[in-house]
C-alpha cells in the first residue's frame, strides 16, 4: 500500500487510501502506526463523515480486542 499511497498523493481518494493503509497496517502486526494513521485520518476536517465512522469502528474493534486478549 506504500506504492499507491506515495503514488497517489493529490488524488481524491486519499482519505480511503490512508483508511485502507491504517487497516493494512493494524492486520499486520503494525498496530501503532496503524492506529495513528486512522486516528489522523478522523481529525482530518476535509474526510467525509463516513470514513471517519469506519476509522472508529476500527479502533474501537482494536480496543477490545486488546481488552479481551
Amino acid at each position: 500500500t506504500d506504492e499507491l499511497y506515495n503514488a497517489h498523493k493529490s488524488s481524491t481518494y486519499l482519505n480511503r487510501i490512508s483508511f485502507l493503509k491504517g487497516v493494512a497496517l493494524i492486520h499486520t502486526a503494525q498496530e501503532g502506526e496503524g492506529r495513528k494513521l486512522l486516528e489522523s485520518l478522523i481529525d482530518k476536517d476535509e474526510a467525509p463523515e463516513y470514513l471517519k465512522g469506519l476509522a472508529r469502528s476500527e479502533l474501537a474493534t482494536l480496543a477490545l480486542k486488546n481488552k479481551t486478549l
